[in-house]
């Protein structure tokens, strides 16, 4: 989206009266985005951006340790006929990131997911200095260690990914995931015993399991189109899982400083995981029963603790499918292009 207002929060003025709708960026059932009137129940205060599902700051700081909270948000904006309208980008952007948080909520509540233990997260934070492996510009991102969402500013042509709903759902994706294989957030957990593969892959599965989140959810293969064209990240791709894709550690020669770890790209692997969900949702033809089987999935594996075969998933998954005949077929000829160095599924056979 070109920007069409400064780019900055305004720190000053009064709050409006209150709205009982706010403009946001919207998907519609083409694919595109338009800025429509939506209720946002949960927030409290879109001026301060404080709701049930967590508060914005302005700028502060991420570390290891978490995140010092910044300023007070102040977004401006003019109300009419009871909806509200941003007067700036970034207002657009703070209130569509949580519309669509809220939305992802509901629905999955709605559905019987227990997502109380998740909400409310420590914040969105705008902005914030960091020392974190974030793209500063044009992104948002899940921290675990502070449980907070980071939104950058908007640099790009067209929709902010802050507020893509499908960027949405796959950063809460990765809140998810940890909750569904740790039992605990505000924490990277204890890897200080697992090699770095282990590591590495299964960063790769964490964001197989948000982008599956993403498309699953939307029913929509290829969610990040509005805002990037990545047409690695479509999950209808022939993605295989060769053996490049998986972490290979170099020699204490070829890598003595050991950042090998900075250079892997763990969203090769995880389009391939995302690929076998899509797999089965086509063969099911059913993207909400295939939601299901592969939060079970990842819940059960994470029972292996952190140093689980993220194949394990895979081979899991298929045999998760097999409760619907045309599902369990979809996954057997998915899991055997896809996953030629995993085990064998006994009931493919």
């Amino acid at each position: 989206m070109r920007t069409i207002f400064p780019v900055l929060l305004l720190l000053g003025g009064c709050a409006p009266p209150d709205a009982d709708q706010l403009r946001v960026l919207q998907l519609l059932d083409d694919g595109s985005y338009e800025v429509l009137p939506t209720e946002v129940p949960s927030l409290k205060d879109p001026y301060h951006l404080v709701g049930d599902l967590g508060t914005g700051y302005q700028g502060g700081a991420l570390g290891l340790s978490g995140y010092k909270q910044g300023g007070t948000v102040r977004l401006d904006h003019t109300v009419t006929d009871g909806v509200a309208t941003a007067l700036t980008e970034d207002g657009l952007i703070f209130w569509s990131f949580y519309a669509h948080l809220d939305e992802l909520n509901t629905e999955l509540t709605d559905k019987g997911y227990d997502l109380e233990p998740i909400f409310p997260f420590d914040g969105f934070a705008y902005n914030p200095v960091s020392i974190m492996d974030f793209q500063a510009a044009e992104n948002a991102a899940y921290a675990p260690a502070g449980h907070v969402f980071i939104l950058f500013p908007d640099l790009l042509e067209d929709v902010p990914l802050a507020a893509n709903s499908g960027i949405v759902r796959h950063e809460f994706g990765h809140a998810w995931f940890q909750w569904l294989t740790e039992g605990e957030l505000r924490t990277t957990g204890d890897t200080s015993t697992l090699d770095a593969k282990a590591v590495n892959e299964r960063r790769a599965l964490n964001e197989g399991f948000a982008d599956t989140l993403a498309t699953l959810s939307l029913d929509h293969p290829t969610f990040m189109e509005a805002s990037l064209n990545q047409p690695s990240r479509d999950v209808r791709g022939s993605w295989v899982a060769t053996s490049d894709l998986y972490y290979s550690e170099g020699s204490a020669e070829e890598d003595p400083l050991g950042l090998s770890s900075l250079s892997y790209d763990p969203y090769a692997l995880g389009s391939v995981f995302a690929a076998l969900a899509w797999d089965i949702r086509v063969g099911s033809d059913d993207p909400d029963w295939t939601l299901e089987i592969v939060v079970a999935t990842t819940e059960q594996w994470g029972q292996g603790g952190l140093s689980a075969d993220v194949n394990e998933w895979a081979a899991m998954l298929v045999e998760a499918a097999q409760e619907r005949p045309a599902a369990g077929q979809a996954a057997c000829i998915g899991y055997a292009f896809r996953f030629p160095l995993g085990r064998g599924v006994p009931s493919c056979f």
